[in-house]
């Protein structure tokens, strides 16, 4: 279990991060990783010793990679690197939160917060668009993870608005939404049938967290995420310069 193997050098330059096949790679460490925190606080499962170092080394090389922010991308909300990189950012929060169970904190991953706040109207602006709504719908999801509601966060209750707009569009049935382009789904294809109801539902419900008793996955996400994880000025984060009301062209469907 060795990251620096499988990540031997972080890219250098725009073209670098948004490689497919480097983007994949990062899919694949992301998800394992999560695979590997329910191993974890499953009690009949024996892993080696250094196994949540291997997360937390990996959590923490997050710190340092280089994601994109859409003015990075030349044809911005039309960047389908933009799109892959964004839906790789809202999956890495799987590996503290366990799919929704456990809750987030800004200070586990300032860049992650940093990330979600610049870059959300330009992903409403891009589901707009293109009609493919279910990155939307993970920002949104993920504002939640962070105890935030349609009370206290202005962004969370724009997207809270959009989602429901796009479901009285569809007759109040998700399955009637139509997507377009490569997000169109066929009636064979029963991942993409489904997947925009489900990260729908999860992004508009409100969170009941678990709390991290000793020995579950969430006890192991906060030992992991403050473990090696970097300390200096170079991962600093002012939350509260981010941009948190809508631009002037900023519209509902």
């Amino acid at each position: 279990m060795s990251q620096a193997e499988r990540l031997n050098r972080y890219p250098s330059d725009h073209k670098g991060a948004t490689d497919d096949d480097q983007i994949q790679v990062l899919f694949e460490m992301a998800l394992q990783a999560t695979n590997i925190m329910f191993m974890l606080a499953n009690p009949n499962v024996k892993l080696s010793a250094n196994t949540l170092d291997y997360v937390a080394q990996l959590w923490a090389d997050f710190f340092d990679y280089p994601f994109p922010d859409i003015a990075s991308f030349a044809e911005g909300i039309m960047d389908q690197d933009f799109v892959q990189n964004s839906y790789l950012v809202t999956h890495i929060p799987y590996i503290v939160t366990g799919f929704q169970r456990f809750a987030l904190k800004v200070d586990d991953a300032p860049w992650l917060f940093q990330y979600l706040r610049r870059n959300f109207y330009s992903t409403i602006a891009h589901s707009v668009k293109n009609h493919h709504f279910d990155l939307a719908a993970e920002f949104v999801d993920l504002f939640r993870q962070y105890g935030r509601t349609e009370e206290n966060d202005v962004q969370l209750r724009d997207g809270t608005r959009y989602l429901l707009s796009v479901y009285r569009q569809a007759s109040s049935h998700w399955l009637d939404i139509k997507q377009t382009g490569d997000y169109e789904h066929t009636d064979a294809d029963t991942y993409s049938q489904t997947h925009l109801p489900w990260t729908a539902f999860t992004a508009l419900r409100h969170r009941l967290f678990e709390e991290p008793t000793e020995g579950s996955y969430g006890a192991f996400g906060r030992k992991m995420v403050v473990y090696r994880i970097p300390h200096s000025a170079l991962h600093a984060c002012n939350i509260t310069s981010f941009t948190t009301v809508p631009p002037n062209n900023y519209l509902y469907m």
